[in-house]
């Protein structure tokens, strides 16, 4: 278990992993929805594509292209200082624990959430209908992961490594608590309105998976954030 642990963390194993799961949304959404790109797509998703498609990387089979590249660098990179990939049930377990994270996710974030909020205060039809939130959840947990936990929380971690070498456990607490303010912050630049309450609940989940990021790897935060977010379509759905 303890090799397991280990070894899922690294970025060349989660690269992989998450790659079925960007190929299927991809080349669902091109054939299904074309250029209806608001259908299901989220504000994360919109401001990767905008900044690669600058780059003339705007069509989805260069995007893969890319993210294939990056994949093949990251497990080059890895066997040279001695990776050694886990057994084939390891990609198995993952998205297991993640379908564990994600179901427990949703409550731990609510209570969290109430006991926060209470200080200031004192079903679905087929396949076919399912998949936009099939598609909605798939893009959020890719693409909000991808900037928000690998890049901006990576990042903010290797700055105050440089900057505080010791207390690592202070680099992540600072480092999760700024980047999932700003994931929170984030969710309101397009149409939706300020509220405490979704921005405590977004907040204190992005804590969650900025902490499942730093102990279990990228593709596990992938995934449990992609099966919540489904979880939370159907339950509202089937009101």
């Amino acid at each position: 278990m303890t090799d397991y642990i280990k070894k899922t963390r690294y970025l060349a194993f989660s690269l992989p992993v998450i790659l079925p799961l960007i190929v299927f949304y991809e080349i669902v959404v091109k054939i299904q929805y074309q250029d209806m790109i608001l259908d299901v797509r989220n504000s994360a998703e919109l401001f990767l594509k905008d900044f690669f498609a600058a780059f003339g990387l705007a069509e989805p089979v260069f995007l893969l292209s890319f993210y294939l590249l990056v994949t093949l660098a990251a497990i080059y990179l890895a066997r040279n200082r001695g990776y050694v990939f886990p057994r084939y049930y390891a990609y198995f377990m993952v998205i297991i624990e993640s379908l564990i994270y994600a179901t427990l996710l949703g409550t731990v974030t609510r209570v969290i959430t109430n006991q926060i909020l209470s200080l200031q205060t004192g079903g679905i039809e087929g396949l076919k209908e399912m998949l936009p939130q099939i598609l909605m959840a798939a893009s959020a947990g890719i693409y909000e992961e991808i900037l928000f936990r690998l890049i901006m929380l990576g990042f903010l971690l290797l700055l105050l490594n440089q900057l505080m070498q010791s207390k690592r456990w202070l680099q992540i607490s600072i480092a999760t608590f700024v980047s999932s303010v700003i994931f929170s912050v984030f969710h309101y630049a397009s149409f939706e309105f300020f509220a405490w309450s979704s921005f405590t609940f977004r907040f204190v989940a992005g804590c969650i998976l900025g902490l499942l990021f730093v102990h279990r790897g990228l593709a596990v935060a992938v995934y449990t954030h992609s099966f919540y977010d489904f979880f939370y379509f159907l339950q509202n759905g089937a009101r």
